[in-house]
């Protein structure tokens, strides 16, 4: 037999290649399995900007009056369970009139109206993680200004980084939902 460098050294990767997938193993990984029953929902384009300090959510959209913004939102989720997940979203504004100036619509342009606490809702069938779409309607004739779409209830406490209780959107017997407090929110700029 006539071995040269060329075939002991394909010899010698061939082995250690064989050492290396033989030695590697399934492993179970530990994680708290009491967090699998917890769920992030927020606005799916992220803003920050390092110059500002606090809760400096960035991310706006400009449109004319007239027209509709349409704002992706996620909802994170790794699992397929026998339960819906329902979350919310509100709108606000310090100068402009739901129904007189703007609108939340489906994407069919109906109107949509809040329930008693001001919120809208999402449906996640059986926690299935997704993008849906929140628009916002600029009414023809209305005033021009910003309408603040918030994950957090406005009349909650502003969601902080170091204090997790203000990051809970809802809590059930079977889930809990919670939102960021550094992507919480989205300008729509009527112009």
């Amino acid at each position: 037999m006539n071995f040269n460098m060329k075939n002991i050294f394909f010899a010698f990767m061939a082995l250690f290649l064989a050492l290396g997938f033989s030695s590697c193993s399934n492993d179970d990984w530990t994680y708290d399995k009491s967090l699998e029953h917890v769920y992030f929902f927020g606005p799916q384009v992220w803003g920050y900007d390092e110059t500002k300090k606090g809760n400096n959510n960035v991310v706006f959209y400009d449109i004319e009056q007239g027209a509709t913004a349409e704002v992706p939102m996620q909802f994170w989720s790794e699992f397929f369970r026998s339960y819906d997940v329902v979350t919310y979203y509100y709108t606000t504004s310090e100068t402009l009139v739901l129904g007189k100036d703007y609108a939340v619509v489906d994407e069919n342009g109906t109107v949509l109206n809040p329930d008693a606490n001001g919120a809208y809702s999402f449906t996640w069938k059986n926690a299935q993680k997704g993008i849906k779409n929140i628009y916002i309607k600029s009414l023809p004739g209305g005033e021009l200004g910003t309408v603040t779409l918030l994950t957090a209830d406005p009349a909650g406490e502003t969601p902080v980084n170091n204090n997790l209780d203000t990051t809970l959107q809802s809590k059930t017997s079977d889930y809990e939902v919670r939102i960021f407090s550094q992507n919480y929110k989205v300008a729509i700029n009527i112009k």
